[in-house]
């Protein structure tokens, strides 16, 4: 099956939003890039580049604020002192990324070194916005195991934008978010995304392919990770997991993933309150997998009710690490590379 080039094409901008070009305050991709801060600050409608393009929305530049100093967020591509690296094998602790408005939280593994390559998980949190409470609950259940958790600040996954739940964004980049369709939410996350797994694999010596769970409503986003950027990740794993009807309209017609052979695993509780609606969900979004060439795509339901499956997501993503570590050991990153 043929392999869909990931990088923007000329006349388009990252997943087929606006045309590829810039007029007046619109942020728009060049070819071969993909764009990494986008959001809507005004509704002017962007000219029509191609008969093929699809206008979605108009992507306009969310510049990066500086965080709340008692966050205590590294600055992107700053030289890590000890003792940060010393919290971040601890406990969670923010971090900031070069390019973008949004942040993540940051857990190394105990044996952390930047010698070799380590597996990333990248975890989506659901409507409740807890990306504290997450990112711990993954960092008390991983042990020893030797991945990188990632939890990102994500918007299109949460309920309510404000300020308790996003102190690093000034007002009008609050106001920008909260006035944002899903669509747009979307692309801000998947954008942000890609530059958290382009630094991590940088910074902390990270593989540039990820595991990535979403929980609840931050499942449309592992959902559309999933679909638009296979090539980014070895194993997608949508829990309790909603996908939106308006993320469809990001799907190009006749879209083919880069990575068809990516595993997605499912899980559902058949206790979840919300069961009846997440059975809905699921057929929609397992249907689009399926009908892009998706070849293995399965859903775990279990006598639970809405939950996180910690332990069994990180069995998973422990196996198929063993597996790829078998098939090919792991390889120094170059001296050069090294944070």
């Amino acid at each position: 099956m043929q392999a869909v080039d990931t990088r923007v094409r000329p006349g388009f901008s990252a997943f087929g939003l606006a045309p590829a070009e810039k007029t007046g305050p619109f942020l728009i991709a060049r070819p071969g890039r993909t764009v990494h801060r986008a959001e809507i600050r005004s509704r002017r409608r962007p000219r029509r580049g191609s008969a093929a393009a699809v206008l979605v929305g108009v992507l306009v530049c969310i510049w990066s604020q500086p965080p709340m100093a008692e966050d205590r967020v590294i600055p992107a591509r700053a030289a890590l002192p000890p003792q940060c690296i010393h919290d971040a094998k601890t406990k969670p602790i923010w971090q900031s990324v070069d390019g973008h408005s949004i942040r993540y939280l940051l857990s190394l593994p105990k044996d952390w070194s930047p010698d070799r390559r380590w597996p990333v998980i990248v975890v989506i949190t659901g409507s409740s916005s807890n990306f504290l409470i997450i990112a711990q609950g993954y960092h008390d259940v991983r042990g020893d195991r030797p991945f990188i958790l990632i939890t990102p600040a994500t918007v299109s996954s949460g309920s309510k934008i404000d300020t308790d739940l996003y102190p690093h964004l000034s007002q009008d980049d609050l106001a920008s978010l909260a006035a944002a369709s899903v669509r747009e939410k979307l692309a801000y996350d998947m954008g942000g995304l890609e530059r958290i797994l382009a630094e991590v694999g940088e910074k902390f010596a990270g593989d540039p392919r990820a595991y990535l769970s979403g929980f609840s409503m931050g499942g449309t986003l592992a959902w559309q990770m999933a679909l638009l950027r296979s090539d980014l990740l070895h194993m997608a794993f949508p829990v309790c997991a909603m996908y939106k009807e308006e993320a469809r309209e990001l799907i190009p017609a006749g879209h083919r993933p880069a990575n068809p052979a990516l595993p997605i695993r499912a899980f559902q509780g058949e206790k979840d309150p919300w069961l009846n609606g997440f059975d809905k969900h699921w057929e929609r979004a397992s249907g689009l997998a399926k009908q892009a060439g998706f070849q293995d795509v399965t859903r775990t339901v279990t006598g639970r009710g809405h939950s996180w499956y910690y332990g069994e997501i990180l069995g998973l993503c422990a196996e198929h690490h063993a597996a790829l570590q078998r098939a090919a050991p792991p390889q120094a990153v170059p001296t050069e590379s090294r944070p």
